[in-house]
């Protein structure tokens, strides 16, 4: 599992409603390896099946290491 996707698994394991992050991007490239972008944009789509299901928000916690 690659930092970008604990991110996003982090995120939505709170949510009442399951849902899995899927197909992760940043910046257009999946798992990259450094990134340069001051504001990189992130995509996401979910797992989730589920009728009429909508996502209501989001939450990027941001670190200078895995350990933090």
């Amino acid at each position: 599992m690659n930092c970008l996707h604990k991110v996003f698994v982090a995120l939505l394991a709170a949510s009442a409603i399951h849902a899995t992050p899927v197909h992760l991007r940043c910046e257009h490239l999946n798992n990259p390896l450094g990134m340069d972008a001051e504001r990189p944009s992130l995509s996401w789509q979910s797992d989730n099946s589920e009728r009429n299901w909508r996502q209501s928000g989001y939450q990027i916690p941001v670190a200078s290491s895995t350990e933090l």
